[in-house]
């Protein structure tokens, strides 16, 4: 889940530019799609690896974005 999170927070950096993402809003409409298999937890881990990439170059995010 994770990663399809992190997948889904990319599409929505890449379709928005520069307007960055709206997460609670993203969190729903991944919530709506997945149902019960949609992990609140998973989708923050998945933002805050989003976030250090775009701030830091990953530099706090141990193996990788995790993404395949």
């Amino acid at each position: 889940m994770t990663t399809i999170c992190q997948i889904a927070i990319l599409e929505k950096l890449l379709d928005n530019n520069e307007n960055g993402v709206v997460t609670h809003a993203l969190s729903q409409e991944l919530s709506q799609k997945y149902g019960e298999s949609f992990n609140p937890t998973l989708f923050d881990v998945a933002c805050n690896i989003i976030i250090d990439y775009c701030d830091t170059g990953g530099q706090n995010v141990w193996g990788g974005t995790g993404l395949y």
